[in-house]
């Protein structure tokens, strides 16, 4: 009975570690309606987790970014192409909620967004010209 007790523990370790890794960080490409330069995004995201959107732009163009959250609890950082560390002024202990810069690299931006406190329902907004 003490084994069946020890493999039953070992399971459900296994399950919650797992559960855990399926509810962390997930990727989603940003996308325009044909003719339009601009999109918003709702989202949902738990402390801790990040949500990331992917964006394919071209050296010059300027993008401007905005989350907004009921709770005033989401923040984001942005990523050049192959970049590790966020563009200055939007590393996470900023707390950016609004950015908007002429981009320095073409290829594909990263948009990471998270709570700043408990978890946040937000939209995200960017645009880019």
């Amino acid at each position: 009975m003490t084994i069946t007790i020890l493999r039953t523990i070992a399971l459900l370790v296994a399950l919650a570690m797992s559960v855990r890794a399926n509810a962390a960080d997930f990727t989603r490409n940003v996308t325009f309606t044909q003719g339009k330069a601009s999109t918003a995004i709702q989202g949902d995201v738990i402390r801790g987790d990040r949500d990331n959107y992917l964006l394919r732009v071209r050296a010059g163009q300027v993008m401007s970014v905005e989350v907004t959250a009921q709770e005033n609890n989401a923040a984001f950082s942005i990523f050049e192409p192959k970049a590790d560390e966020p563009i200055p002024g939007t590393e996470s202990e900023h707390d950016r909620t609004k950015w908007s810069g002429v981009l320095a690299k073409s290829g594909i931006y990263r948009i990471e967004v998270g709570s700043t406190r408990g978890n946040a329902q937000y939209t995200l907004r960017v645009s880019v010209k």
